[in-house]
């Protein structure tokens, strides 16, 4: 089994970066993700949310000890 995940790596511009998540899916019968992460590495910014709007953001305000954000199954 795989895992898959974000990271963010927001380094060399001044800028603010925020995405509102890290992975979009259909909402359809049938799509199904477990065990999904995101981790916050460096810069200004972050994930908003891991799938289609779940799990925690993974950001510089919210993830300074740099710790996985799961979404352990979606939907």
């Amino acid at each position: 089994m795989m895992r898959m995940g974000s990271y963010v790596v927001f380094i060399g511009t001044p800028a603010a970066l925020h995405v509102t998540e890290a992975f979009q899916v259909p909402q359809a019968a049938g799509v199904q993700f477990h065990d999904v992460f995101g981790l916050w590495i460096g810069g200004t910014g972050g994930l908003d949310s891991i799938i289609n709007g779940s799990g925690g953001s993974a950001a510089d305000t919210t993830d300074a000890n740099h710790a996985l954000v799961d979404v352990l199954s979606y939907p």
